[in-house]
């Protein structure tokens, strides 16, 4: 089933993604020519597609990706907006570690936290100047949330 959901980066919020891009650009995952993606299309399953607000890409996934290939990223991030409804947020969140993801940020704007998720119950809530790590994926990205929300 493919779900059509708005898009959910606002320009009011763009300031978050300008600051996780400023932060991976100085990873070594970057220098090898991997990316953080806007709103890819990852496949949760062999009928569901979701598109996260910011997924990594290693080179390889970017550059042999075909039509019949299904992406499954290691590392996703979803913006939480208010309109959000807990439900939906939760089945994608297991939906994303049932097909492979390894790591899932949460980011909530309006209470400026980050839940790092590394599975679906194993969290850990980074707020002010607690680092927020992606695991193993990206061992040199750690990025506080006061620096996520740094306007």
């Amino acid at each position: 089933m493919i779900e059509k959901t708005p898009k959910m980066i606002t320009k009011k919020q763009w300031y978050i993604v300008d600051n996780l891009e400023s932060h991976f650009v100085q990873t070594a995952a970057y220098q090898l020519g991997n990316r953080l993606f806007n709103e890819p299309e990852i496949w949760t399953s062999e009928t569901q597609v979701r598109a996260p607000d910011l997924a990594y890409l290693t080179k390889k996934q970017i550059r042999k990706e075909t039509p019949d290939e299904k992406t499954i990223s290691p590392f996703v991030i979803e913006v939480v907006s208010q309109t959000d409804r807990m439900y939906k947020v939760t089945e994608k969140l297991r939906e994303y570690f049932k097909a492979g993801v390894e790591v899932v940020w949460l980011i909530l704007p309006e209470s400026e936290e980050v839940y790092v998720y590394t599975s679906p119950l194993e969290v850990s809530i980074s707020h002010g100047d607690k680092p927020c790590f992606a695991g193993s994926v990206l061992s040199d990205f750690n990025i506080t949330a006061a620096d996520i929300f740094r306007k």
